[in-house]
């Protein structure tokens, strides 16, 4: 796994420092110096009480480089950010996390502390201290749920269409860079990911059949296998695809996909299209669409946890934000 090389005259600079009189200041930092990280609720997408209820969104501030970790509680976030860590194979500077209780735990600090790295804590709940990262999750929320919606999928798989949203974000979108070369934050991150275009470039919940090893504990007569695409895999070559007859996830590596037939939306495009498969089909819709209700139904009545409401109260008791909000440059508007 190649890195960036850094100016070892540079390396100390903060953000937004004058290089020298000949060189331009950098537009972004290092890569995976400065992180942001926060909890996203995943309950806006749609799930069922057995499934992922929240996602945990790590973010390099400097090139907008972001993993999204699915999860089923906001217990150990120490655990993912480890995995950020090794995957990107970086060495953090500042990692900036909001008040919230999971986030202040004596293991995040020990951490930090081992690793020289700068724990930067703003006021829990408040949105405008984290707003790269709220930015981040508000744009892999909207297309997540466009992603569910176009391939007419069961809101169960919104971590699934959360997961594959955040790969194609980074490895396919482009911006220049301080030479006006176009390149992806997967370019200038450079992580341990193995797919590849092949992989990554596939619509979501899009039709996909794919042929297993003879050695593969599922096959029994027929190698077989149709299903949906779900996301790229990090550490291999493979994707990972629904199967709509086993209804099980699968990963598979010799794969044939059709971009424009989506198997949840027009059963007719099925190889082996069964009535059993399509009563499996309308089941997953119906039970999610029970959990959905439940959960517009929280949200019309605004319901919030008493850390919520009191995290609340103390931001609007406090006058942490007016040094700041007087003393940046009026006519900019900077994202933390």
């Amino acid at each position: 796994m190649s890195g960036t090389a850094k100016d070892p005259a540079n390396s100390s600079m903060g953000e937004g420092a004058t290089t020298s009189a000949n060189a331009a200041t950098p537009l972004f930092s290092p890569p995976s110096t400065d992180l942001r990280m926060d909890w996203g609720d995943a309950c806006s997408l749609g799930c069922l009480p057995d499934l992922n209820w929240y996602f945990l969104l790590v973010m390099d501030k400097g090139i907008e480089y972001f993993v999204s970790f699915p999860a089923k509680t906001r217990v150990s976030p120490l655990a993912l950010l480890k995995q950020f860590v090794t995957f990107t194979g970086r060495k953090i500077c500042y990692l900036r996390i909001d008040g919230a209780k999971e986030f202040q735990s004596d293991n995040i600090k020990k951490y930090c502390a081992d690793n020289d790295v700068v724990l930067q804590l703003v006021v829990a709940y408040n949105h405008t201290m984290q707003a790269r990262v709220e930015c981040a999750m508000g744009c892999v929320k909207q297309h997540s749920r466009t992603s569910l919606l176009h391939a007419d999928k069961p809101t169960r798989f919104w971590d699934d269409a959360t997961k594959d949203f955040s790969i194609k974000k980074v490895y396919l979108w482009a911006s220049p860079d301080t030479c006006g070369k176009l390149q992806t934050p997967h370019d200038r991150m450079q992580p341990a990911f193995f797919g590849a275009y092949k992989t990554v470039a596939v619509p979501f919940g899009g039709r996909f059949i794919a042929q297993l090893p003879r050695e593969h504990r599922l096959v029994k007569n027929d190698r077989f296998v149709e299903g949906t695409y779900l996301y790229s895999d990090s550490a291999t070559p493979c994707i990972w695809m629904f199967s709509i007859a086993l209804q099980r996830k699968i990963k598979v590596q010799d794969f044939k996909s059709h971009p424009l037939q989506f198997s949840f939306k027009d059963q007719s495009c099925l190889t082996h299209n069964t009535p059993k498969m399509i009563k499996e089909m309308s089941k997953m819709h119906e039970e999610d669409a029970h959990d959905d209700n439940l959960i517009a139904m929280e949200t019309s009545n605004q319901i919030h946890t008493h850390a919520q409401m009191r995290a609340a109260e103390n931001a609007a008791n406090s006058h942490i934000l007016e040094p700041l909000m007087w003393t940046m440059i009026p006519t900019r508007h900077y994202l933390c």
